[in-house]
């Protein structure tokens, strides 16, 4: 049952000859933000802008990844949520305790191909051609 002041996230996506993909978004039920809420939602937000500014060709998945916690987690230090240094924040995988599923996943003949997780390497000395499906979710959430 969704209440008064809850985040609701929605996951969804299409599939097309064999092939899908998901997009993932979150809003308050009643369509409010709370301050908190807002906080979280602005550092979500500025991680993914951060991400996709800087994927290109060449620039590794973990890098990316590690990029978006460190903009999550500069948020919420500004915000008083958390103390102490970022980047010692980062070495002991703090960020995971936010975001424990990852930036995001490939996508292909399954909406959650394989790969796309921290220290998992599919190939070695190729170059995947397979696509990103970045998601970066936070925070309590009420699936749909």
């Amino acid at each position: 049952l969704i209440k008064d002041g809850d985040m609701c996230l929605f996951d969804m996506g299409p599939e097309y000859n064999c092939y899908a993909s998901d997009v993932t978004t979150s809003f308050p039920a009643n369509g409010k933000f709370t301050e908190k809420q807002k906080v979280v939602y602005n550092a979500v937000l500025e991680a993914n802008q951060a991400v996709f500014k800087a994927a290109k060709p060449g620039v590794r998945w973990t890098d990316m990844h590690i990029l978006s916690e460190k903009v999550i987690l500069t948020h919420l230090k500004k915000a008083g949520l958390l103390t102490g240094d970022v980047d010692e924040m980062l070495s002991a995988r703090l960020g995971a305790v936010f975001m424990p599923h990852g930036l995001g996943h490939l996508i292909g003949l399954d909406v959650h191909d394989c790969g796309g997780y921290l220290g998992v390497q599919l190939t070695v000395g190729r170059r995947s051609e397979l696509v990103l499906c970045i998601s970066v979710l936070i925070g309590r959430h009420t699936t749909i």
